[in-house]
């Protein structure tokens, strides 16, 4: 049991860095039109939480 620790302990935050130096790269290798419709995206989705500021939870 200690051994998967240390593996998990190792293992986890090296699978953590490349997740993030994946979507670095992947984030620098965006198009001209994909940076254009990923802000368009982003401003309407902050309009849509601006118009709706109260939470809609369904308990």
């Amino acid at each position: 049991m200690e051994g998967l620790w240390g593996v998990v302990i190792i293992a986890g935050p090296l699978l953590l860095l490349a997740a993030f130096i994946f979507g670095w790269l992947r984030n620098r290798q965006m198009s001209e039109s994909e940076k254009l419709r990923s802000d368009r995206a982003t401003r309407e989705l902050r309009e849509e939480i601006a118009e709706t500021p109260e939470k809609r939870v369904d308990l």
